[in-house]
């Protein structure tokens, strides 16, 4: 019996140490400090934060550590790794705290006058708490909920608000990264430095990747304001912006580069096809009033969008949308109404064509019989292009019309000396 106590006794006294061993060599937040700067330590870090088997006043502080020293790349991965848990929630509100108290400390560059002067180039450093604080927001963001991913959200958005070809320069992550984890706020100051670029596609793009129908619609008003504030001389990046634009607010400016004689020949032609995108029957109107008004390339580009439009309904409109008045056409240059003529004669054809209507010489014929003498000049330089002989008795009739073709020849040339001409060559 006294051996048996004996044992028992040794026993107990093994689990006493055993248990005094394990609680002395529990990991303390003091031991991880100790490794904060040691070779190794970060690895340990990531270890020690997501280790279930750790406490948690030591898990925080490996957590703490790592955003401290910028070691923010290895967030993502960690909490990837992590099972939702009450734990792995606690150590995103930690992270979150922490992210706070170091983007309190504002301790960035701010543009200034003579930063200004300088094109807005800093000399990058790493040193800045309130940088890492903002890389590391934008990589807890997907993990954080609640009242802590609006925090983050916060960050991120202030973040995007001012000073951005300064801001542009600091931290690992970009502004255009950025956008889509800082909330509705975000938007708002990545349009007011859309506003400010001269090259601005890249950014277009990124805000209408991410942005909902509400704030594309927002977004199409900062288009128009920067488009009418840089009309006429709008670049070729921000042409494709304008171009890329299929929301109605754009109608107005789209309509003021078409109108302008002064906005780039391509723009104003691609400026017609996106306004049509947008309007489709209805821009039957807009061109109509440009075949009547211009006196240069647009009048044949509207024409050719009419019949594009509306196929032989679209002819009938062109010809009767050309001006009666001698006033209305260039006298010289390249875009005469005898130019223009044997241009607009093609595009009938090859427009119809491409609609499946292969016999063109019905819908001449009308345009010959129209009251209206444009229509008639035209119709006449179409049958002398096609060479339809059977048509000359029709030309003849016109033989003795008076009325004066402006810019057509060198001297006065009228309806029926164009139609005599006409006829001798069918």
């Amino acid at each position: 019996m006294l051996r048996a106590k004996l044992v028992r006794v040794v026993a107990l006294v093994m689990l006493l140490a055993s248990m005094s061993f394990a609680l002395g060599c529990e990991r303390s937040v003091e031991d991880v400090e100790k490794w904060r700067n040691a070779k190794g330590g970060m690895d340990k870090m990531v270890t020690w934060a997501k280790s279930s088997e750790e406490p948690m006043p030591v898990r925080k502080r490996a957590l703490r550590v790592l955003i401290e020293q910028d070691e923010i790349l290895k967030l993502q991965p960690l909490f990837d790794g992590m099972k939702d848990s009450p734990e792995k929630e606690a150590l995103v509100s930690e992270a979150v705290v922490v992210i706070d108290e170091m983007w309190k400390k504002q301790d960035f560059p701010k543009m200034s006058d003579e930063l200004k002067e300088k094109g807005g180039q800093v000399k990058v450093s790493g040193d800045s708490k309130a940088v890492i604080a903002k890389d590391a927001a934008y990589y807890m963001q997907p993990f954080a909920k609640g009242e802590d991913q609006k925090k983050l959200e916060t960050i991120l958005a202030d973040w995007l608000a001012e000073d951005h070809k300064l801001r542009s320069q600091l931290g690992r992550t970009t502004l255009t990264q950025v956008l889509p984890r800082a909330g509705q706020k975000g938007f708002d100051g990545m349009m007011k430095w859309f506003a400010e670029q001269k090259e601005p596609a890249a950014l277009a793009d990124a805000i209408r990747e991410h942005a909902d129908d509400k704030t594309k619609e927002r977004f199409a008003k900062v288009i128009v304001e920067k488009a009418n504030k840089e009309h006429p001389n709008i670049s070729k990046q921000f042409q494709v912006v304008i171009l890329k634009t299929e929301d109605p607010v754009i109608l107005p400016y789209l309509e003021r580069a078409i109108k302008d004689p002064e906005s780039d020949g391509l723009l104003a032609d691609a400026c017609t096809d996106a306004y049509i995108k947008i309007q489709g029957p209805k821009a039957t109107a807009l061109l109509n009033e440009l075949v009547k008004t211009r006196k240069d390339l647009m009048r044949s580009v509207a024409f050719t969008r009419l019949i594009e439009l509306r196929g032989t309904a679209g002819v009938t409109q062109a010809v009767n949308s050309l001006p009666l008045e001698a006033e209305g056409y260039a006298t010289e240059g390249k875009y005469t109404f005898e130019k223009d003529s044997a241009y607009l004669c093609n595009v009938i054809k090859s427009e119809l064509e491409k609609k499946d209507i292969k016999d063109i010489k019905p819908t001449i014929e009308r345009m010959l019989s129209n009251k209206r003498w444009p229509s008639q000049v035209l119709a006449m330089r179409c049958i002398e292009q096609n060479k339809w002989a059977d048509l000359k008795p029709k030309v003849e009739e016109f033989k003795e019309d008076k009325t004066v073709v402006p810019g057509w020849g060198e001297e006065e040339t009228t309806v029926g000396d164009i139609a005599e001409e006409i006829a001798g060559k069918l």
